[in-house]
């Protein structure tokens, strides 16, 4: 093989291995000059004693290839102790890279054609519900070049969400690196876990991981939070102090004191999934998230406004904090496929209304169902990416469907629909919402809720319209609209 292409089969079979060695190994090496102008040595046996009675260390590391095929066949000393000779010789750490390389070799593989740059390491904690959240994150990942981006996820059901913990090499990777299936699954997060911190060492060790970024906490334990590395906090939602997630119970809560919490816990039907663990491991989470995220100084990011606003009064111990908004972005493929679609009122001058994104029932189905007979005149609706959701109402006059789309097909499927306007139904306040930025990008103005995010980000009468999520309310703007 041409050193070309022994580098780029390296880059897919080495991981930054780094172990002891007894000897110098081979023609090359990088020392410590300051051993050099002390040591009375005359060969390099001599002087692999000296440096270890020094205390320093001899190394050989997977992340540099020397190519010393003009150089004799290297033999290890013999004044090497049997037990070592036998270790390198038995069970010699490159083993698994030569014996891959040599099959490589043998069988003429030619190795992928791009070789990924030496890059700082970057791990992101999330959870494996997809969604925005795992929509972020995939585009975060794509977007940033500078570094290697690493993905640990949870694995597990509505019982323990947290039972194994998979490491990926990408944001969609569906092939783990490394997993580990813990002794004690974590049920929601876990204030302290051991199992967890030691793999979260290894993963930081053995990865060379520089920067984390957390994304959600479900799954996984405290413990991240006090890794000594450079690390933020997204706030995607309001979990870990709300275990509903949304902090939504009826109306959107303001404040939650222990006695609105254990009432939460028993009668919000917005709480779905933690359903194991009593109030006190909730109000105990609560306070150990909080000292964390003060002790450690560790910065937060909100994607709008209300949501800054919102965790500042749930969690008084973020008074002092700042919290940075930055607005989640879209990936320049996806904007380059959202043209403008234009006008869409068709020869029946019906009002032409595109609803995108999921219809249960926080997303507003409800009151979908509500205002379709009321409209059956004026209006015609497309339902895109609905999900299973939308079989509820494809039996619907003037109502299509298309339940499931790809990113990249998105522009294609709004200029065919021809919508005059989107509309979004959420009755729960949305942290951001892509659905909006994505409505947005194509050119069409939208009617949304006055709640969270859509009321941040909507100037009435100038990028679209608020209603008060009621059937009344939204009724009278469609109305005054078509």
């Amino acid at each position: 093989m041409t050193p070309d292409e022994i580098d780029r089969w390296l880059n897919a079979y080495t991981s930054a291995l780094a172990f002891d060695i007894p000897c110098f190994a081979g023609e090359s090496a990088c020392i410590n000059v300051r051993l050099l102008q002390c040591a009375s040595v005359t060969n390099d046996v001599e002087l692999a004693a000296y440096v270890r009675e020094q205390g320093s260390l001899l190394l050989l590391t997977d992340n540099i290839y020397v190519d010393d095929r003009a150089f004799p066949v290297f033999s290890l000393p013999s004044s090497l102790y049997p037990a070592v000779q036998t270790a390198l010789n038995r069970r010699h750490p490159l083993t698994g890279v030569r014996h891959a390389l040599e099959e490589l070799s043998s069988r003429g593989e030619a190795p992928t054609a791009v070789v990924p740059p030496v890059q700082p390491a970057r791990l992101h904690i999330s959870h494996s519900w997809g969604g925005g959240l795992g929509r972020w994150v995939e585009d975060f990942v794509s977007a940033d070049t500078d570094h290697r981006n690493f993905v640990l996820r949870p694995i597990g059901d509505l019982t323990a969400f947290g039972q194994t913990l998979a490491l990926y090499g990408s944001a969609s990777s569906t092939l783990p690196l490394r997993t580990w299936t813990l002794a004690v699954p974590i049920l929601s997060t876990a204030i302290a876990h051991h199992e967890y911190r030691q793999l979260l060492n290894s993963i930081l060790t053995d990865f060379g991981i520089e920067s984390i970024i957390v994304s959600s906490l479900i799954g996984h334990a405290l413990d991240v939070l006090f890794a000594d590395l450079p690390l933020i906090v997204v706030c995607h939602d309001y979990y870990p102090f709300c275990p509903p997630i949304l902090a939504t119970w009826g109306s959107p809560c303001w404040q939650c004191d222990a006695h609105r919490l254990t009432d939460c816990l028993q009668n919000n039907p917005g709480h779905r999934f933690f359903r194991y663990e009593p109030a006190s491991h909730w109000l105990a989470l609560r306070t150990h998230f909080g000292r964390a995220l003060c002790e450690s100084n560790i910065p937060l990011v909100a994607p709008s406004a209300s949501v800054a606003e919102r965790m500042r009064s749930l969690m008084p111990v973020l008074d002092t904090r700042t919290l940075h908004e930055i607005a989640h972005g879209l990936p320049q493929a996806v904007l380059d496929g959202l043209t403008d679609s234009g006008s869409g009122v068709g020869s029946d001058g019906r009002l032409r209304i595109v609803v995108l994104g999921s219809l249960e029932t926080h997303k507003g189905a409800d009151l979908l169902k509500a205002v379709l007979e009321p409209l059956a005149n004026i209006a015609s609706f497309v339902l895109v990416g609905s999900g299973s959701n939308g079989d509820a109402f494809a039996s619907s006059p003037h109502v299509e469907v298309r339940a499931h789309y790809e990113r990249e097909d998105l522009g294609a499927l709004l200029t065919e629909a021809r919508p005059d306007i989107g509309l979004l139904l959420s009755i729960v306040p949305e942290t951001f919402s892509y659905t909006l930025s994505e409505l947005h990008a194509a050119g069409i103005p939208v009617a949304a809720t006055a709640l969270g995010a859509f009321a941040d980000r909507i100037q009435e009468g100038e990028n679209g319209w608020l209603y008060s999520p009621d059937p009344e309310s939204l009724l009278a703007l469609l109305h005054r609209l078509a």
